[in-house]
């Protein structure tokens, strides 16, 4: 009886189902014996996903097929064990590059770049005409004529919007329609992006009300949860590195912390002035974790004037039904507020693929204290403000295809707040031995 090939085996263990170059011109190759390795790349900043494939040619591949940018490279894998459906991904090959050809000239290794085929699509197509209602409608329906039968999701927003979009690519067209669109629950932070799982249009905010997908730790001693090493694997994190901490530099010029807006009507004649600032706008949209980066009491609290915006309107330009278009106030400064606060506090962690992740998604980390240990009790000390809920922001699946097999996941991963509140006053008093611990090492 053949063992079932659904069982987690070994650490970043994967089922590859299948590999395949497929020309324009009919030809089709099963290449899973030659390629090497395969990166595919998802991230909510990037309409688009894209990937790269290293294949060892030894077959004459480049030359017979031919390869010559008109091909679609077809990959279907899955984490096995975890009761996960196969994935299956086509991309465009767009080009060929990184060629070394051996001594003997019996062989060549090269790299395909490759990109989603909507991209084709958005590159020599152009959206143009009149559209109103609510911008999620406006979305799905240029969804369903530009990309059609492929899956989306689009999260509702709120108000009655007109737009006359002039010869735009769709790319284009969703960048504006986010900067507009604010959810039902008063978020103004969309995104658009596509996954292995279709396209996303969707605030972040609504993102951060998901529960964690995943919990990782730093070590296995943490991972106490009755399974045995294989699956504790699944949950550890191999490597980490900080990609960024807070910037109060960048924070005050880009208008992360404060901002002030200036729209000057042209039909009314009149100049209105709109301040904002994070600290004391916090509670009013939706975060990752509970707390503000900084305490309320912070010196950043009072800085109003901060960036300057100016936005020119024309009130009744769409008729009285579609003047959400120029309520800027509603949407520009804690948009730009709450998209930038993401682009500090960041980490990048390496982990066993799992191809059920998604960009988009919430993940918790336990990540260790870097001080000194007092006491058995203290062997999984965590650092209570680097650990908590992140954002997973960007995935690289990588997939290696050579030896024993191996898919790993890097994923970038922010957030816009902190789980555990900074003090608004803080003394070191010895009372519970605070200053001792962080001063010496007895």
């Amino acid at each position: 009886m053949a063992e079932s090939r659904d069982v987690y085996r070994k650490t970043n263990d994967v089922n590859f189902e299948g590999m395949k170059l497929i020309s324009d011109q009919g030809g089709v190759i099963d290449v899973s014996s030659l390629v090497m390795k395969v990166d595919l790349f998802e991230d909510i900043y990037s309409t688009f996903m894209t990937g790269t494939t290293t294949i060892s040619d030894g077959v004459g591949l480049r030359s017979h097929l031919p390869i010559a940018g008109t091909e679609s490279f077809e990959l279907s894998f899955r984490t096995p064990g975890i009761g996960a459906d196969i994935v299956n991904v086509s991309l465009n090959v767009v080009s060929i590059s990184k060629r070394e050809i051996n001594r003997n000239g019996a062989t060549e290794t090269y790299e395909l770049k490759m990109r989603s085929p909507f991209y084709l699509i958005n590159e020599s197509t152009r959206v143009e005409g009149s559209y109103y209602g609510k911008i999620s409608d406006i979305v799905a329906w240029i969804m369903d004529f530009y990309f059609p039968d492929v899956p989306f999701y689009v999260q509702p927003t709120r108000g009655e919007h007109k737009f006359t979009i002039p010869n735009m690519k769709v790319s284009e067209v969703m960048d504006m329609l986010c900067r507009h669109a604010v959810s039902e629950e008063g978020d103004p932070n969309y995104v658009f992006y596509e996954t292995l799982g279709g396209f996303v249009f969707r605030s972040i905010g609504e993102m951060c009300r998901q529960d964690p997908v995943k919990q990782y730790n730093n070590k296995l001693s943490s991972i106490n949860d009755g399974t045995d090493k294989r699956v504790q694997d699944f949950l550890k994190i191999q490597e980490y590195q900080v990609e960024s901490d807070f910037d109060i530099e960048s924070g005050l010029s880009n208008g992360a912390i404060a901002s002030q807006l200036v729209t000057h009507d042209l039909t009314t004649k009149t100049i209105r002035y709109s301040t904002f600032n994070y600290v004391n706008t916090f509670d009013d949209y939706t975060h990752i974790n509970k707390e503000r980066k900084f305490a309320s009491s912070s010196r950043y609290g009072d800085v109003y004037n901060g960036v300057n915006i100016f936005m020119p309107k024309s009130t009744l330009n769409h008729g009285d039904l579609f003047d959400n278009n120029q309520e800027y106030e509603e949407f520009v400064q804690g948009g730009l507020s709450t998209r930038r606060m993401w682009l500090t506090d960041s980490l990048a962690v390496k982990v066993a693929g799992d191809s059920r992740l998604r960009v988009g998604s919430v993940a918790e980390l336990s990540m260790p204290a870097t001080e000194p240990k007092k006491g058995i009790n203290d062997q999984n000390y965590q650092n209570k403000y680097s650990s908590g809920k992140y954002l997973i922001t960007s995935i690289r699946h990588h997939l290696l295809n050579i030896g024993t097999k191996e898919y790993t996941n890097t994923i970038e991963m922010s957030r816009d707040s902190l789980p555990t509140a900074i003090p608004d006053s803080k003394k070191f008093e010895n009372l519970d031995g605070e200053q001792d611990r962080i001063l010496t090492n007895d």
